[in-house]
């Protein structure tokens, strides 16, 4: 009999300051579990830190008095390598990790040292071996060999990886946090990496960060969904993500099924399943002609990944954007004389991937 097994994936899942409102935590893991209960292991980016019992929490953070509950909400597989699980600093970071594992769930991406960081998780289910990679352009939350951190969005170094991890396991899965945010496409060099890491033997690849929905794909036979938007996550009280370009209260659920063929073959099949976040912060399956629009908007935007230069004019214009900010942001720093924080200002642009890459997208007129 042939191995089968099927998979959810969500974007950015977040719970900031969720213990706030009444009631919300509550609603929000039975909506979860809604929607993970129907496949074998769900996965989901942690965008948050639970914070240990006396710290201060401001935003992008739980309390761990309010987290016990998190089991609720059913994901099997957190993917801790993103922009915020270090805000709170490395020994918050690393509670957060033990906090989920203490409570049944597995972690990837993350570590008390690169080794443990950049470690693909293996887990066995129907039958599978499976290997799990989680990296992120974040760099400057990059584990070293003595810090914890996150496991750092490194070409070279993630080749690699999924090239060992295909000789290990039976199926192989790269979570992606990266590039620009608020925007329905991506970079072209995250197109091009995606596609590489397939050609690799990497069967299923899902990206998040923008906040946003983008295209979904096949590279050969490999699924490649760019971006699935916001899950769960604050909007309301956010004043970051007001008026923001791209449609930030859409996601999408994405079940994946996969089923070996008697060729030693894979055949997978995706189906999605749009979701809003409701004017009260409160995720949904989206309905009725909101349900409708987000499939339409969703071809629309698996149809510019073919489109080289349309991905390149879009990519320019957001770098353009990107540089006018950076440099307004210098402007004002040496204006009020802060030369101080105008220089870490510079320096944190240039040392993280994150930044360097639209750098590199401006000054080549988007063709990174």
């Amino acid at each position: 009999m042939n191995r089968k097994i099927t998979f959810g994936f969500t974007g950015d899942f977040c719970l900031s300051r969720a213990h706030e409102t009444p009631g919300y935590l509550e609603k929000t893991y039975d909506f979860c579990r809604s929607c993970n209960e129907s496949v074998d292991l769900a996965f989901t980016n942690f965008e948050f830190c639970i914070t240990p019992p006396g710290l201060k929490v401001d935003s992008m953070a739980l309390p761990s008095d309010f987290a016990g509950g998190l089991y609720a909400a059913e994901f099997d597989i957190y993917c801790l390598a993103n922009n915020h699980i270090k805000d709170y600093g490395d020994d918050v970071m690393v509670f957060t990790k033990n906090f989920l594992e203490q409570q049944g769930q597995y972690t990837v991406g993350a570590g008390r040292n690169l080794e443990e960081a950049t470690l693909p998780l293996y887990l066995e289910k129907n039958g599978f071996k499976i290997a799990i990679i989680n990296v992120c352009d974040a760099t400057h939350y990059a584990a070293e060999n003595n810090t914890a951190g996150i496991a750092p969005l490194k070409k070279k170094t993630l080749v690699q990886a999924v090239s060992q991890a295909n000789e290990k396991a039976d199926i192989v899965i790269v979570c992606i946090h990266a590039d620009l945010e608020f925007t329905n496409s991506p970079a072209p060099w995250r197109v091009k990496l995606s596609r590489q890491i397939a050609d690799m033997g990497a069967n299923i690849i899902i990206q998040h960060h923008p906040h946003t929905l983008q295209g979904i794909e096949y590279w050969g036979n490999t699924l490649i969904a760019y971006s699935l938007g916001n899950f769960v996550f604050p909007l309301k009280k956010n004043s970051y993500a007001k008026n923001r370009d791209g449609y930030v209260n859409q996601g999408a659920y994405l079940e994946v099924f996969l089923e070996e063929q008697a060729d030693g073959f894979y055949k997978i099949i995706h189906s999605v399943k749009p979701t809003v976040i409701g004017s009260e912060d409160n995720p949904l399956v989206a309905s009725g002609n909101t349900n409708t629009k987000i499939i339409q908007n969703i071809d629309n935007y698996c149809d510019i990944l073919n489109n080289s230069r349309a991905l390149k004019d879009q990519y320019f214009q957001l770098c353009r954007n990107q540089m006018k900010s950076f440099l307004m942001g210098i402007y004002y720093r040496v204006a009020k004389k802060e030369f101080k924080a105008a220089f870490f200002y510079i320096h944190h642009h240039l040392k993280t991937k994150a930044h360097t890459a639209w750098i590199k997208g401006f000054f080549t007129f988007g063709c990174y």
